[in-house]
Formats: structure tokens, sequence, C-alpha cells
């Protein structure tokens, strides 16, 4: 298997075996429920909130098993 990674304006470098799947195999492992994600946000209070940009809110939050994540929570018109 073979991927393409951009690096800066119009380069890109090749991602080639095993390599490319595990990279693959982790962005898949870091999706989690909505349940997990109010919990760990405290239901998206705005005591975490962090910052908005131009689609929603960003917030903090913290895991139960003590990992800190930021979760962009998108407006319903974006």
């Amino acid at each position: 298997m073979q991927l393409l990674t951009r690096r800066g304006k119009k380069k890109y470098d090749i991602v080639q075996g095993d390599s490319a799947v595990a990279d693959i195999i982790t962005i898949e492992s870091l999706q989690y429920d909505l349940n997990s994600i109010e919990a760990a946000t405290n239901n998206f209070a705005d005591g975490n909130r962090l910052g908005e940009g131009g689609f929603g809110v960003v917030y903090k939050g913290r895991f139960t098993n003590g990992q800190e994540i930021a979760v962009k929570r998108f407006w319903t018109r974006s």
C-alpha cells in the first residue's frame, strides 16, 4: 500500500508498506462515542471552552483514564 502525504506547498512524501497501514489504524482508533466525549467535557460546559472558529466551538476535556482532549463541536449551520 502506498500513500502520499503533503509536506509544505506542492511537495509530497511517499509512505509505503506497513507504516501507511499502521497510520490508518491509529487514526481510526481515535474515534470515540458521543457519550464519552460529553462526559469528558462535562457536557460541553462553558468552563471548558477554549475558543471558537469558523465552524464551531472548541472544548477541553479529560477522559477517565486521564487523557486530555480538545473537541470541536460543529455548529448545525456548518
